[in-house]
């Protein structure tokens, strides 16, 4: 009689079939977590990314009429974005004949930051012009990734380019484009100029 006492109260362990049902379920769950979660930050980059696109357009925009000036007066070249898409350590800055050799497709800057200084100086420079112009300070402006936007000053005093729209864009990751094309995400900002709209 003892000994089935005993057998009575001793515990019974889980399976290996419930182990792996418990697990597989764990798993599961984590997975939409972080799909979730992927999902999330993806959206969170793309709003950041609108909202500053969209305050720098603003501010380009308001440079423009306050000045009376074309995007490339106000910043001092006619392509601000020029040297971001070039290595670094190739070409020779303010030589638009040799800017350098082009930044690959498939470049992932948000692992290597292949933006170079010529880059960086052109669109500190810009950035701050615009502030300067607009009263809308945007020189701390930087994509998720830590990179800069992209400005293209395309509106000229006359010629064919003189009604042309600006542009401002962003990299794509990784990167899609190349020195004879725009890039892949932009904004293009109509000419100030009322000669363009008659």
């Amino acid at each position: 009689m003892i000994s089935m006492s005993i057998k009575a109260i001793r515990p019974r362990g889980f399976t290996v079939v419930e182990l792996v049902v418990v697990i597989a379920v764990i798993g599961i769950l984590a997975a939409i977590t972080y799909l979730s979660y992927s999902s999330f930050q993806e959206q969170a980059r793309e709003a950041r990314i609108k909202a500053e696109a969209n305050t720098m357009k603003e501010a380009i925009e308001l440079a423009r009429v306050k000045t009376q000036q074309s995007l490339l007066h106000i910043t001092g070249t006619s392509w601000t974005g020029q040297y971001c898409l070039f290595q670094e350590g190739t070409g020779v800055h303010e030589n638009p004949s040799n800017p350098g050799t082009p930044i690959p497709n498939g470049t992932d800057f948000s692992v290597q930051n292949s933006m170079t200084q010529a880059c960086w100086d052109d669109f500190l420079a810009a950035a701050q012009a615009i502030s300067d112009a607009s009263g809308i300070d945007v020189t701390g402006f930087r994509d998720p990734w830590g990179r800069p936007y992209y400005i293209d000053e395309n509106e000229q005093d006359s010629g064919m380019y003189e009604c042309s729209s600006d542009a401002l864009g962003w990299l794509s990751r990784p990167y899609v484009g190349g020195y004879n094309q725009n890039w892949p995400l932009d904004l293009n900002i109509p000419p100030y100029k009322p000669i363009c709209y008659t």
